[in-house]
């Protein structure tokens, strides 16, 4: 049987990510999302600022790279954590 509960650092680490989604996520229409066709916000300065600080904000904290190893500029995020950050 497989046990899905949080440890400690776990449930530790799910309410630091919601709390960096919290202050730094930009509203949904502004996220981007690659793929180069555009759409509503792509021109828009201030959505291109939003997403711009939160991928800065991501880089700031290695979680655009959360399966990399420390030493190479990841987060060294295990699996577990790295479900946690993409849920």
């Amino acid at each position: 049987m497989v046990d899905f509960a949080d440890t400690t650092e776990e449930a530790t680490f799910r309410s630091e990510v919601r709390e960096f989604l919290e202050e730094n996520a930009p509203p949904r229409g502004d996220r981007g999302g690659g793929g180069g066709g555009g759409g509503q916000g792509a021109q828009d300065p201030e959505a291109r600022e939003a997403r711009d600080r939160w991928r800065q904000a991501m880089i700031d904290r290695s979680w655009i790279a959360p399966n990399w190893p420390q030493e190479y500029g990841g987060a060294g995020l295990s699996v577990k954590q790295q479900f946690i950050l993409n849920s």
